[in-house]
């Protein structure tokens, strides 16, 4: 249970560091 608990942390973080990235490219591009 901790597992799938710790498993949603980090699907978040990742989630939040493509964003990142995405929104990067896409500042870079205009």
């Amino acid at each position: 249970r901790i597992v799938a608990r710790y498993e949603n942390t980090l699907a978040g973080q990742f989630f939040g560091h493509t964003h990142v990235d995405e929104f990067e490219v896409f500042y870079d591009e205009e």
